[in-house]
């Protein structure tokens, strides 16, 4: 599965479009993804201090700067990012790009996620595909991302990511290492502890990580959560539960006419 340049506008009807909601952290895309992932091959400590938050449109970011654009025949390939739950021949697909410290990423999975998840994705109705993402603006931000690698390496991240959502605060405002609050979520979510400990210690997933920090970047993704369904144009925000079901129930519509 790819995403290329193309879109089609088939929200252009629904008052999705119109409203607006919050996300973390629109910037400087080009400047924050080079950080992010310069990040990984330096002294692996979390990337950026600071916690600004804005509001975004659910209409499609602005285009990434063309230096950070994939060419029209070398679509971003997302088959492999983050971990996919639910059947993955589901008719619909949503790829998610989060970040664990974004407080609107946070309230997305607290209302919405866990009802949308058992309308569409348990009904084998959604493919739902997480990626781990480093926005670049969040304390402890690598560590949380490769913390949620190595959740997805033992097909854990449904319970380990909402632990972490769920308890944000107690690891985002830690001033000190979060190595042992990340091994205690995973001790008490179930998780084999000495491979999660082996997973961070040996940084197994370091690839994904950055794999997935230069494919958010290509795509544009400039704030978090960012959602794509392929074939339509990426929505961006807390979504409330109400308007992600308007767009699903379009997507699933046999009358659905996406314009061209």
């Amino acid at each position: 599965m790819a995403i290329g340049d193309s879109r089609r506008t088939a929200f252009a009807g629904l008052a999705v479009v119109s409203l607006v909601v919050a996300a973390c952290g629109p910037g400087n895309l080009e400047k924050r993804t080079q950080q992010a992932a310069e990040a990984l091959d330096a002294s692996g400590q979390g990337v950026g201090v600071s916690t600004s938050e804005g509001v975004a449109s659910v209409r499609a970011p602005e285009k990434a700067p063309e230096t950070r654009r994939p060419a029209a025949s070398a679509p971003v390939e997302l088959s492999d990012l983050g971990h996919t739950f639910g059947d993955p021949e589901a008719p619909v697909r949503v790829i998610e790009f989060s970040d664990f410290g974004c407080g609107y990423c946070r309230k997305f999975h607290i209302e919405a996620y866990p009802d949308l998840i058992a309308e569409y994705v348990e009904t084998g109705k959604v493919a739902w595909q997480y990626v781990p993402y480093v926005l670049g603006i969040f304390p402890h931000g690598l560590e949380s991302a490769t913390a949620g690698e190595c959740a997805v390496e033992q097909e854990m991240l449904q319970a380990y990511g909402a632990r972490m959502f769920e308890d944000q605060a107690e690891w985002k405002n830690e001033e000190g290492p979060v190595r042992d609050i990340f091994l205690r979520f995973a001790r008490e979510e179930g998780l084999d502890v000495a491979r999660f400990e082996q997973c961070l210690e040996e940084d197994w997933r370091r690839d994904q990580v950055r794999q997935n920090i230069l494919a958010g970047g290509r795509l544009g993704v400039r704030g978090t959560p960012t959602f794509f369904i392929p074939g339509y144009q990426p929505l961006q925000g807390a979504l409330p539960k109400e308007i992600f079901q308007q767009v699903l129930e379009y997507v699933l519509s046999e009358d659905a006419e996406p314009a061209q």
